[in-house]
């Protein structure tokens, strides 16, 4: 029997479109019953040449990964999602802590083929302390967790899911998401030490409530660094 799912942080960028009508309470509705939810949006402009802007969503708080990716689904039409991080830590405790069937996995996603949304959800119900990212300007995927390896396998082929790469067993275990991140080469790479935390984002609403900030803007990278 599967142990309960313990939450984890999760933060998460989406591009919303204002120009669609109602997008405003479909947003409201991703982050319903998220812990502790935080979000902004602000506009940034990606091509100087044209001066063409997309909205940018960003969400943190605390939410089963498994529910957050069912909302995600339901509002597809009016938000994309450009980056996803959830579970991490670097000390997770409870059913979040490595054991001897510790596995890592980074593989190939498409985030406009809608089959993606199937392929993540049963990994995240197979795997036990799921830590996932999914990069959708680099199109791939992270996943790290306790799975047997018989269930592995059959996890693998059910999800439908092309791996890059995959450790599996007790030598991986102390491995931690904050020092791995996903490659579009199929390698994990260790980042190094930083002195201290980046600034948090200005104007992070606290309620249910959205609010737009229009800001200087200066381009997508400095949001997925």
């Amino acid at each position: 029997m599967q142990a309960p799912m313990v939450m984890a942080p999760l933060e998460c960028f989406l591009q919303v479109k204002p120009e669609l009508k109602g997008w405003h309470k479909m947003c409201s509705k991703i982050v319903e019953d998220i812990s502790g939810v935080s979000f902004c949006i602000k506009r940034l402009l990606v091509d100087p040449n044209s001066w063409m802007y997309i909205d940018l969503m960003h969400i943190t708080g605390k939410v089963d990964p498994i529910v957050f990716i069912k909302k995600l689904y339901k509002a597809r039409t009016y938000a994309m999602l450009k980056r996803i991080e959830y579970g991490n830590e670097e000390n997770p405790e409870e059913t979040r802590k490595p054991n001897d069937h510790f596995m890592t996995c980074n593989f190939e996603i498409n985030i406009l083929d809608e089959s993606w949304y199937k392929k993540v959800l049963v990994a995240l119900k197979t795997i036990q302390g799921v830590s996932l990212i999914i990069d959708g300007q680099q199109n791939s995927g992270y996943l790290r967790g306790n799975i047997e390896s018989a269930r592995l396998m059959k996890m693998m082929a059910k999800a439908g899911i092309e791996s890059w790469a995959m450790n599996y067993g007790v030598m991986y275990k102390n491995a931690t998401l904050k020092t791995l991140k996903p490659s579009a080469k199929g390698t994990e790479q260790a980042e190094p030490a930083k002195d201290k935390e980046p600034p948090p984002l200005e104007n992070v609403s606290t309620s249910k409530h959205y609010q737009v900030v229009y800001k200087k803007p200066r381009g997508f990278k400095r949001f997925f660094c």
